[in-house]
């Protein structure tokens, strides 16, 4: 979820990039089996682990071409990761978006720049 209140700049919590650290952090263990915080206890959580990873990877792929094809806001990249857009999920959709390019800003990929008071994402200069 999207939360303006987590920092700005260096000190800015960025959910997704340490989510999928801490996934990889997991992913490396030796585990016989996984007792989460809500659900059934499971076992091969590599083979879980690899469906996120392709998921997340397939979403920054799609937000990477297109900002390659011309640099875009935001909320300009929703219909990338969401053709039909629903006005109640808005938000979840907007964080969604901004978590998955935070990932790609943080991998070197895009960089956020201000172009006439609009922060837009580009990508990085090599």
């Amino acid at each position: 979820m999207l939360d303006l209140s987590q920092g700005a700049g260096d000190t800015k919590f960025l959910a997704l990039v340490r989510y999928v650290e801490s996934a990889r952090a997991v992913y490396v263990l030796e585990l016989d089996c996984v007792v989460p915080g809500h659900g059934e206890p499971f076992v091969g959580h590599r083979a879980l682990l690899d469906g996120l990873f392709e998921f997340y990877a397939r979403r920054q792929e799609k937000l990477l071409a297109a900002v390659r094809a011309t640099p875009a806001t935001a909320y300009g990249l929703l219909e990338v990761l969401f053709p039909r857009r629903d006005a109640m999920r808005l938000l979840l959709m907007l964080s969604e978006v901004v978590a998955n390019v935070e990932v790609l800003e943080a991998r070197g990929l895009l960089r956020r720049v201000r172009v006439g008071g609009v922060w837009t994402y580009q990508v990085s200069a090599c």
